[in-house]
């Protein structure tokens, strides 16, 4: 008699080959294969990244931060701008 692992084979279970039907063995080998890409492409260390590049991210806060300025530096010159033409226009 033929014993063949299921998807559980990880805790050593197995069951006689009449227990597994054709259907049943083709879905739990095309799990097996997708659990071994996922797990290759986890495990890939050019795919993955473990941590924060705080770097980057203060880099980015500042940046943002000189934008916010700016930003408000147009906004202090467009109200300005418009208080003279009021006053000229008065």
């Amino acid at each position: 008699m033929t014993e063949v692992s299921s998807p559980s084979a990880n805790f050593g279970v197995t069951f006689p080959e009449h227990y597994v039907s054709p259907k049943q063995m083709s879905i739990i080998e095309r799990k097996r294969a997708l659990e071994e890409e996922r797990r290759l492409r986890i495990l890939d260390p050019k795919r993955r990244t473990i941590g924060v590049d705080l770097k980057a991210l203060e880099q980015q806060v500042e940046e943002k931060s000189l934008r916010n300025l700016a930003a408000k530096e147009d906004t202090k010159l467009y109200h300005l701008d418009n208080l003279s033409c009021l006053l000229i226009l008065l």
